[in-house]
């Protein structure tokens, strides 16, 4: 949590600004998320008038019927997932409930691009509401390969929904 105070003061707060280019000038690698709050900031008005856009019910059906087509038998938990917009850095997760970085969204090509990586990131959340196995400790023998089978689980659907196209031609692939 403080890194991530001190990264948006670096990214927001003028006064520290010095410390900011400091770090672009030595090549940090984390001047990521102070530029990505900078960037956030700096385009406001333009993020809360997308979010206009996309506040309706049917972007996230569209997700959810391509979510549907990749899950057993279309069978899929009748529970809507909570979906929040926020700005962290430029990725989602399919947590409870499901973060999309809103600068990230904006950034997406198309609407189409937005509606696959919700449908991905979806079917991380209804995956995770089924899931019955737990993560085996690490000095278990067995932790590496049932981690293993669990990512391949995990992603190779999901990636199904959004990246066939960024696999098939990787030169014009927009994320990885």
């Amino acid at each position: 949590v403080d890194y991530m105070k001190s990264y948006m003061r670096k990214g927001l707060k003028p006064s520290d600004q010095y410390l900011y280019l400091e770090w672009v000038g030595k090549g940090h690698w984390d001047t990521i998320f102070p530029h990505h709050f900078r960037t956030v900031y700096d385009n406001k008005e333009l993020l809360i008038r997308f979010t206009n856009t996309i506040n309706n019910s049917q972007f996230v059906s569209s997700a959810l019927s391509l979510t549907r087509e990749f899950w057993p038998n279309g069978k899929m938990p009748d529970e809507t997932q909570p979906i929040s917009f926020l700005f962290f850095s430029k990725d989602a997760r399919g947590y409870n409930p499901i973060i999309i970085d809103l600068l990230y969204a904006y950034e997406l090509h198309n609407k189409d691009e937005l509606v696959n990586m919700l449908a991905h990131e979806a079917h991380h959340y209804y995956r995770n509401k089924i899931l019955v196995f737990k993560e085996l400790a690490e000095d278990n023998p067995d932790h590496l390969i049932i981690h293993t089978l669990n990512q391949v689980h995990l992603e190779g659907i999901a990636d199904q929904i959004d990246k066939v196209q960024s696999l098939a031609n990787p030169l014009n692939a927009n994320r990885s």
